[in-house]
């Protein structure tokens, strides 16, 4: 069996909890990769509600991950799980940890409004393979803290012929100049802040949290908390990696704008923090006399984050038109 503990908390899906797990049972450095070329839209019309008008994309960086990681994730497809399967075993035997696809309507660990019953796309990560009983053993950060084990027949009935083989190689020096020019260009891909802006004003004109927190079996799955959690640690990753790269810098000439670039991706992450916790607390707390009070603090928060988005493109803007010198 491959040595993988599980850790979860510092990303926010089940693929990114499984890289993670792996970069830190390796010892590597990761935060940068999950910098994310965050793109966020937001249509109010024909929705009712606020969450599900807004639409949060994001990308883990492969290739950073590959280059200066030492991970080379390869996405694999077969025509069925058990072509899958014959290629899993093979990956395992030779020390090597597989990310499966598993329907959540098999993920007997997991979600316990799902299993059997609905099925969500989820990913686990296959550490072994029991001898005896066959079953895949698995950790699954998302859903438990310890080794799960999946029955061979939940594998074959909830897996679509998809897996990601983990190889280690050797990561490239990193060199911090052309590394933070790739988060530039990245970031500078997607204008947020005047969609950001947008999601505010409603939230201070319209929502309703009850009717939000509703929308779905939990509130956790709900898609405003889901999208705010989205963007938040899209943020929190930024941050975490410009703090990364003025730790390993050592070029005197950059590190003026380098410190500037962190301290406003610093604001950026308490502010969604901010943003984040105070719905959590809203929804377990439950409506409160000073509900009106709260949506319009709220929406003066997101507010403000889109005041520092709009910032960091600017600085992101100014950089470019340099033609990538800092």
């Amino acid at each position: 069996m491959i040595s993988v503990n599980p850790v979860r908390g510092v990303s926010s899906n089940c693929f990114q909890d499984l890289i993670i797990s792996v970069a830190v049972s390796w010892e590597r450095a990761f935060s940068f990769i999950f910098f994310e070329s965050l793109n966020i839209q937001f249509d109010p019309e024909g929705h009712s509600l606020i969450g599900p008008a807004i639409k949060a994309r994001k990308e883990t960086s492969i290739p950073l991950l590959q280059e200066y990681v030492g991970m080379n994730l390869q996405k694999r497809i077969y025509s069925n799980s058990e072509e899958a399967y014959g290629h899993l075993v093979l990956e395992i035997e030779n020390g090597n940890p597989v990310i499966i696809y598993i329907s959540s309507f098999w993920n007997p660990w997991g979600n316990p409004h799902a299993y059997q019953r609905i099925n969500d796309k989820h990913f686990v990560l296959v550490t072994g393979i029991d001898n005896s009983s066959k079953e895949l053993i698995c950790i699954d950060p998302t859903f438990s803290q310890k080794q799960e084990f999946l029955p061979l027949d939940h594998f074959m009935q909830g897996n679509n012929g998809t897996i990601f083989t983990i190889h280690k190689v050797v990561p490239k020096t990193i060199i911090v100049k052309d590394l933070f020019l790739k988060i530039a260009y990245k970031y500078g891909q997607n204008q947020n802040s005047e969609v950001i802006k947008g999601i505010a004003q409603h939230i201070g004109a319209a929502i309703n949290f009850a009717e939000e927190f509703n929308q779905k079996h939990d509130f956790w799955a709900c898609d405003f908390f889901q999208m705010i959690d989205t963007i938040y640690f899209a943020r929190i990753y930024f941050y975490e990696t410009m703090r990364y790269i003025c730790e390993i810098n050592k070029d005197s000439a950059v590190q003026f704008t380098l410190d500037e670039l962190r301290t406003i991706s610093e604001d950026m992450a308490k502010e969604w923090e901010i943003v984040q916790k105070s719905i959590i607390k809203n929804y377990i707390l439950g409506k409160t006399k000073n509900e009106k009070k709260f949506i319009q603090t709220l929406s003066n928060r997101i507010g403000n984050c889109a005041i520092l988005e709009a910032k960091m493109e600017r600085l992101i803007r100014t950089i470019e038109k340099k033609n990538g010198k800092i």
